[in-house]
């Protein structure tokens, strides 16, 4: 046997590594085998020199090529977005979620407190019998109820508007 022939152990050591990262190497073609268990010292040295280079070069393979590309690429993007999302906030195209719905919160409460005043307003203005006047409350809250059930669903996991039954009149008048 040759001094340049010498087994995984052995090119291990002076590769400063192990013997199945030895296998790995060989299977990579950078550490060359020429029989069982058997390497090419001086060949296998150089061609692992010659791969260290190139990975600390930054072309350490087709593959690591295209990943390191696509990284770039998908920081590139991350940072283009997060500008246009701050250009727009400051152009004032953008609000924040909690102010968006405190205001429908508030819309929402006042429409629902103006139409539960319906009834109070009809049996003032019109004379209605009060139990014709309880039924258009009752309806007005049960519509008012059920559309406050449709929002169960809502993507912001926020708490659901009030329902008509503890939201009070607004004043006849």
């Amino acid at each position: 046997m040759s001094e340049n022939n010498v087994s995984a152990k052995a090119l291990g050591e002076w590769l400063d590594t192990s013997e199945r990262t030895v296998r790995e190497l060989a299977e990579r073609g950078i550490a060359v085998r020429v029989g069982r268990g058997r390497y090419d010292l001086r060949q296998s040295v150089i061609n692992h020199v010659r791969h260290l280079r190139e990975v600390s070069a930054g072309r350490g393979g087709e593959k690591q090529i295209l990943d390191l590309t696509a990284e770039r690429a998908r920081l590139a993007k991350e940072q283009a977005d997060g500008q246009e999302l701050k250009n727009a906030q400051l152009r004032g195209e953008l609000l924040h979620v909690d102010e968006v719905v405190a205001n429908w919160s508030d819309i929402y409460r006042r429409f629902t407190a103006r139409l539960v005043a319906v009834s109070d307003r009809i049996t003032a203005r019109m004379s209605v019998p009060a139990e014709i006047a309880q039924e258009f409350d009752r309806e007005i809250r049960e519509s008012l109820n059920e559309l406050a059930d449709i929002e169960e669903g809502s993507p912001t996991g926020r708490s659901q508007p009030p329902a008509a039954d503890e939201v009070e009149a607004e004043p006849v008048g």
